[in-house]
């Protein structure tokens, strides 16, 4: 045999056990790292290390729970605070412009000023009203006055309870009562104060009462009125 050949084979043989020793050392690396990987999950007591996942997920509760913890603590420091913070408020009202019985809206525009709108229902007439509303600064207790228009109507052919409406009486013939067929337009002003729940779980809610007066502009005649509701703000 040549020494060519012989040095061939040498050559051969150390490729061979390079591309062993490559892939046993590949092998035990991977064998390592799971083995790292698994020893990672756990700690000194044999107790499990909780994910990066699991981690965020706690910290996500946390904070949900410290933010039901901070609302249940909210407190407002002013009636402006409140209607800032809660943009809108809904309520149910007795007497005044929605009639006998009415709901309405208070759509705050910002800290002072709010669109107020109202419907209802009273003996004999339907109720609808439209008014802005400016509101004073305070705690507790806010001043606040409003203007706007009111419409009383009836389109339904009947009289029944216009009769025991002081205020269709006022301006309405005994015929027109009793045709069942009439609309009464007012433009109406009226001051009020309203007491606001600041803190608490009743946060949010409104006591008010409010004296108005009412003008007919096709006859110049004003009649007073008054109401008392509620308001919640959300």
């Amino acid at each position: 045999m040549s020494i060519l050949a012989i040095f061939l084979r040498i050559q051969i043989s150390f490729a061979a056990v390079g591309i062993l020793g490559g892939l046993m050392m590949a092998s035990l690396s991977k064998a390592a790292k799971n083995e790292i990987g698994a020893v990672q999950s756990y700690d000194i007591h044999g107790d499990r290390i909780q994910s990066i996942h699991e981690i965020q997920e706690t910290r996500n509760n946390n904070e949900m729970t410290i933010s039901k913890i901070s609302d249940s603590n909210k407190v407002y420091l002013s009636g402006y605070q409140l209607r800032e913070d809660r943009m809108v408020g809904a309520g149910l009202s007795v007497g005044g412009l929605t009639g006998l019985f009415g709901a309405h809206l208070d759509l705050n525009l910002d800290d002072e000023n709010a669109a107020w709108v109202g419907v209802g229902q009273g003996s004999g007439y339907t109720a609808v009203s439209l008014a802005w509303k400016m509101s004073f600064d305070g705690t507790y207790l806010t001043p606040y006055v409003k203007a706007g228009y009111t419409s009383w109507f009836n389109s339904s052919g009947s009289a029944n309870g216009a009769n025991d409406s002081i205020i269709l009486k006022e301006f309405l013939t005994k015929s027109e009562m009793n045709n069942g067929h009439y609309s009464l337009n007012f433009l109406n002003a009226s001051i009020g104060a309203q007491y606001n729940q600041l803190n608490g779980d009743y946060m949010g809610f409104t006591l008010f009462a409010e004296a108005i007066m009412m003008l007919n502009p096709e006859n110049m005649r004003l009649v007073p009125n008054g109401t008392i509701g509620t308001t919640y703000y959300f």
